[in-house]
């Protein structure tokens, strides 16, 4: 199982609190929760399968870049592909949540996204999501799980 845990956050305070780009990422998990549909429990997901009744579940963290900002190859490009599916895709992710579940207008989630939209471009804000991935492999020992 993969899955993103929200909201994004930065090592080096690049990303603050009240960026809109910490914002919108936090705002994604308020709304989830008003429409019960919470996108926050990712950090769970291995104590969920072990209370399903599944034995030896290993669970990695892996953090996984927003825009192309890190200087190592392999994460620098999982950051573009990352925009890009964020840059295209801002609207669209966050007008029901933000409509449905904190009451906002088109226009407004709009407006808001484009500001995202700029922060998210901006390799100088050092944001992550964490990525978790819980293993059930018998031969885990040979499995790599790198971003």
């Amino acid at each position: 199982m993969h899955d993103f845990s929200l909201p994004y956050r930065s090592d080096d305070g690049t990303l603050k609190p009240d960026m809109p780009l910490h914002k919108w990422s936090a705002l994604f998990v308020e709304a989830s929760a008003k429409l019960g549909r919470r996108m926050d429990k990712v950090p769970e997901y291995k104590s969920m399968m072990e209370e399903a009744g599944f034995e030896d579940v290993t669970e990695h963290q892996l953090k996984w870049p927003i825009n192309p900002w890190p200087r190592d190859p392999h994460y620098k490009e999982l950051g573009q592909r990352t925009l890009a599916n964020l840059d295209g895709g801002l609207e669209g992710l966050a007008m029901a949540l933000f409509s449905r579940g904190l009451g906002w207008s088109a226009d407004e989630t709009m407006l808001f996204c484009s500001e995202v939209r700029k922060q998210a471009r901006d390799t100088s804000i050092h944001a992550y999501c964490l990525a978790y991935v819980s293993l059930l492999l018998e031969d885990k020992d040979n499995y790599n799980c790198s971003a």
